[in-house]
């Protein structure tokens, strides 16, 4: 069980003010019944058990509304948009949006326990279907993804991205382009000697960050030929302030083209793409995802598993361009997060 698990929100699961049905009351005592287990199971690697007991009265809450919505369910199986529907009540009722996201951080957190104690009684699309729910419902839901932005001073986010492989190569495809380089037709050209590019960046995200580059006016185009532009100066050299705009905004773009404009051919690409961006969300907050989770996931044989490697391979491009940690759970490096957050709040919001 994820050790960040241990910082859910500490609050006191809701209750109906006129009484409770005995079908609500009865699975309030099916999802009660695995109390010890569960309390077990959330300490593992702390002891907040509070904390796991608040979870537990959230997802019993939940359920109760779930069942006396007329829905047909366990404790260990359900339908995404049924629960969804029933989570909505609930945060209905929450007199703010942080208390109300607690509904779905705690259905998250025991849709896992089911899942990796080996207790979901549904089959594998449905438990997919909820796990996608619970992203996708947080943005519906909540107006849009949230990110939690770290307090850190400009000078500090300047130097963790500066020391980043996306920044340095960036500044070695700049320093390559010298005072011009042929550039291929289209929109969005890439120059004619596309390995030699490659080579002088470093990365197998060459594209991505030419591209970025590109986005970001660092690079002019003028007719067939493409030369660092002016700006490029600020976001080599600059102060402080100016030259954070620049990195930032690299980092922002590189983020987008990894996201949204990698080649693939999957048929849910907007079911994958804000999955990861809920993915990512997440590895901003107190309550990141476990490396096992996606990877356990890509690695199946459900029908989501084409979408679960899509999210992989993202995060994995992240890390490797040095604005994401994947040592035991999914977590934003600091210095990236206003680039995560500029690139996406609006646009999944």
């Amino acid at each position: 069980m994820a050790a960040a698990k241990k910082t859910a929100q500490k609050k006191p699961s809701s209750t109906p003010s006129s009484g409770i049905s005995v079908r609500a009351l009865a699975i309030r005592r099916s999802v009660e019944a695995l109390t010890p287990d569960f309390v077990a199971w959330f300490n593992q690697d702390g002891d907040d058990t509070a904390a796991a007991l608040a979870v537990l009265g959230e997802v019993a809450t939940v359920a109760g509304v779930l069942v006396d919505a007329g829905y047909e369910t366990t404790a260990l199986a359900f339908e995404a948009d049924p629960l969804l529907d029933a989570a909505d009540a609930v945060m209905a009722e929450e007199p703010d949006d942080e208390q109300a996201s607690f509904t779905l951080t705690a259905l998250r957190i025991y849709i896992e326990f089911l899942e990796e104690t080996g207790r979901w009684a549904g089959s594998d699309e449905a438990l997919g279907d909820v796990q996608a729910m619970l992203f996708m419902g947080a943005q519906d839901r909540m107006g849009g993804f949230t990110f939690d932005l770290p307090e850190l001073s400009e000078e500090a986010e300047l130097a963790g991205l500066a020391g980043t492989e996306l920044v340095r190569s960036a500044e070695a495809i700049l320093a390559w382009l010298g005072t011009g380089t042929p550039i291929g037709p289209g929109e969005r050209p890439l120059p004619v000697d596309h390995g030699g590019m490659v080579q002088a960046a470093g990365s197998g995200h060459a594209e991505a960050i030419w591209n970025a580059l590109l986005e970001l006016e660092l690079v002019a185009v003028d007719a067939d030929t493409a030369a660092p532009a002016p700006a490029a100066q600020t976001f080599l050299s600059g102060g402080t302030e100016d030259r954070l705009v620049e990195v930032r905004g690299l980092a922002s773009l590189a983020m987008v083209e990894l996201v949204e404009e990698s080649p693939s051919e999957l048929e849910n690409r907007e079911v994958a793409e804000s999955i990861t961006v809920g993915v990512l969300s997440l590895a901003t907050s107190a309550e990141p995802l476990a490396v096992e989770q996606v990877l356990d996931r890509a690695d199946s044989e459900a029908e989501d598993a084409d979408v679960a490697g899509f999210v992989q391979q993202t995060l994995e491009s992240l890390q490797t361009l040095g604005l994401l940690r994947m040592d035991g759970h999914v977590v934003m490096e600091p210095f990236a997060v206003r680039a995560l957050a500029e690139a996406f709040s609006g646009d999944y919001a």
